[in-house]
């Protein structure tokens, strides 16, 4: 697990802006902790971005 990955979850988790770019961060796997951020609309792995509007 990457420690940015964590890093940028509990950043989101303060903040609550609904967008979480985890990009750059080596991920193998999703990390069980995002699964707690449910007000989440953006969510970016790498170059692709999961936009829950428009996947609706």
């Amino acid at each position: 697990m990457s420690q940015l990955s964590l890093q940028l979850i509990e950043k989101e988790k303060q903040e609550k802006t609904g967008k979480l770019d985890l990009g750059n961060c080596g991920l193998q796997e999703i990390p069980e902790e995002l699964f707690q951020l449910t007000w989440l609309e953006e969510l970016s792995f790498r170059n692709q971005i999961w936009d829950h509007n428009k996947n609706t």
